[in-house]
């Protein structure tokens, strides 16, 4: 079990919507930031460029989805390349039916795919308490993949590094604008849902600091953050046993 210290909680926050508007707004080079607004605010990311544009993540619904896909419509002439989750998690995935109405790729890695599957009715059900909450049927993705990825001419990796806050939670670098996001495992507030080991978690995270990066992207509450973030994420962390 994980406990971890020094964490703001909004107290604003779950909320019943799912209408509210994302924020997007431009970070640095060719990375842009997502903050949905619904049920729990979350932030992803996505990676626009005259090469490609990659999605990370869908956003908790169709209507997050499609002002992703609407802002990224507007702001370049490309084939969408492919989104690709972070997590099994429905705040990384609830949209990803509108991406492939859309024909965007869905890329999955194999334990997001394993993941979505066994859980993806429960998680269902968990959402009914949002009277705005719709049930959606799991889309299909068109590729998985196992281990490391290196897109768009090195632009963009996505690692894994470990387990962290999930058993198949992906880490994503960009080495040009040298900013690092990882979901809900470097995120303030915290959110786990599965049970994973303190020991394991903090390998996860001090192998991430082999990457230089100077901008952390939270997975929720505030988003912008520095590398320190991650060494105070680290040190927060107790064993419970102790």
């Amino acid at each position: 079990m994980i406990i971890l210290g020094g964490c703001t909680f909004d107290t604003r926050e779950p909320r019943d919507l799912d209408d509210a508007p994302a924020r997007i707004s431009h970070v640095r080079g060719n990375v842009y930031l997502v903050e949905d607004m619904n049920y729990w605010k979350t932030n992803s990311v996505f990676y626009l460029s005259d090469k490609g544009v990659i999605f990370i993540n869908s956003g908790w619904s169709d209507k997050s989805a499609k002002q992703i896909l609407w802002y990224a419509a507007a702001h370049s002439m490309l084939e969408f390349d492919a989104v690709i989750p972070v997590s099994y998690k429905l705040h990384h995935t609830g949209g990803l039916a509108a991406f492939s109405r859309e024909r965007v790729p869905i890329w999955l890695s194999s334990k997001t795919q394993r993941l979505m599957r066994s859980k993806w009715e429960s998680m269902q059900l968990d959402m009914q308490s949002f009277g705005s909450w719709k049930t959606r049927t799991m889309p299909e993705s068109e590729k998985i993949f196992d281990g490391d990825l290196s897109l768009l001419d090195g632009a963009i990796q996505l690692f894994f590094p470990g387990p962290a806050s999930s058993e198949d939670n992906l880490f994503v670098y960009f080495p040009n604008e040298k900013i690092l996001y990882a979901g809900d495992s470097i995120s303030d507030p915290a959110y786990f849902l599965d049970p994973i080991p303190a020991e394991k978690y903090r390998e996860s995270l001090q192998k991430a600091l082999g990457y230089p990066f100077i901008t952390v992207i939270s997975g929720h509450g505030k988003p912008l953050r520095d590398r320190s973030f991650v060494l105070a994420r680290i040190a927060s962390i107790q064993d419970s046993a102790r």
